[in-house]
């Protein structure tokens, strides 16, 4: 999963995040919360997702902060082996 988090707005009561695979793209809101944090776990791995938030209270949202990406790695077997021969290196 993707860690999403920013900082608080002063006012706000919630935020509202949004994702899209393109900087310039269609933006699809994944989340609307009152904390400072979003573990994104839709999302899939090996690809870049740009990530926007606003700050919302009863009056309304703000415009969208500046994007940040995400990246899910993606993840092989059980990782490498250490050979005997590393391992002797690293005693």
């Amino acid at each position: 999963m993707v860690n999403v988090s920013w900082s608080p707005s002063p006012n706000a009561t919630y935020y509202e995040a949004y994702r899209a695979t393109d900087a310039s793209g269609p933006k699809d809101k994944i989340v609307s919360v009152g904390v400072l944090t979003y573990n994104d776990a839709s999302a899939k791995q090996g690809i870049y997702y740009y990530y926007w938030v606003t700050a919302c209270n009863a009056g309304g949202c703000s415009d969208l902060s500046e994007y940040d990406i995400g990246y899910l790695k993606v993840v092989t077997g059980g990782g490498p082996a250490i050979s005997p021969i590393l391992m002797l290196l690293l005693d």
